[in-house]
């Protein structure tokens, strides 16, 4: 990755090691240059009410807007976003046995049940966050990446023991991340710039529908460029800010398969 075509942003969030686990997330976004603007500055009009502090906009009795940002990134980027488990897990950076490794077989259940879990958000708003990152990538910002470190109280204690503080941990599980994301890509191609060179190239055409772009670049007609969509389970009439990442490797395979 290089500097001028990606951005990362990564925080500390959740509720801390007195009332929860400490947790860290990074998300992956690959910037054109009219995007970068878009990145840098504070967001506008309605999108001003649902990106913007954590803390002013959620709270501990009310996540339903950060788990609604967390469902619509996870189904845009192909994870199985459909319970709070299979999401959890899909965005972590360890493993689920390495995250139980060290629980306690009696209290296991305190810290991982997931019996009486449920999403908060209904459907109406994770809808409104999945058109926001629609928006986000038309303009520029395209995630393809979002990672989370979740350290227990249990290893912030036995880091303790061992003469390391939190802002230790916290800053241990950053650049873990940070070097997961660079080592792991979010797509798995035999080339990656020529993956990227090859969306970039379909994004200049994002007011079209996917089979008109693809065919215009590929030079070989609209009606092609939909038969190999479909083929690849893509709708034609789809626009180039909609397709998951998932989607967008299934795209460039049925496409560069061919060397067009």
């Amino acid at each position: 990755m290089t500097a001028d075509r990606f951005r990362m942003g990564v925080d500390e969030n959740g509720l801390g090691p007195r009332l929860g686990p400490l947790v860290v997330t990074a998300v992956v976004a690959r910037v054109t240059e009219d995007g970068h603007t878009v990145a840098v500055r504070k967001p506008r009009g309605s999108l001003a009410t649902r990106l913007g502090d954590s803390k002013a906009m959620v709270s501990h009795g009310d996540v339903a807007l950060g788990e609604a940002w967390a469902r619509a990134l996870g189904a845009r980027l192909g994870l199985d976003a459909a319970g709070p488990d299979s999401l959890i897990h899909g965005l972590a950076l360890d493993t689920k046995s390495e995250l139980r490794r060290i629980c306690p077989s009696h209290v296991e259940a305190q810290c991982w049940n997931v019996e009486t879990e449920s999403f908060q958000a209904d459907g109406d708003l994770v809808a409104r966050v999945a058109k926001d990152l629609e928006r986000l990538a038309g303009r520029g910002v395209d995630i393809v990446g979002v990672r989370s470190g979740l350290v227990c109280t249990r290893r912030i204690n036995d880091e303790r023991t061992r003469g390391r503080n939190r802002f230790d941990v916290d800053l241990h599980t950053m650049e873990r991340i940070v070097l997961d994301v660079r080592e792991r890509p979010a797509v798995n191609v035999s080339d990656l710039n020529a993956f990227f060179r090859f969306v970039e190239a379909v994004f200049q055409f994002r007011r079209k529908q996917l089979g008109g772009a693809l065919g215009r670049i590929a030079g070989i007609g609209s009606t092609e460029a939909g038969a190999r969509l479909r083929d690849a389970g893509i709708d034609p009439q789809r626009r180039p800010q909609t397709p998951s990442l998932a989607e967008w490797e299934a795209i460039f395979g049925g496409f560069a398969a061919t060397g067009r």
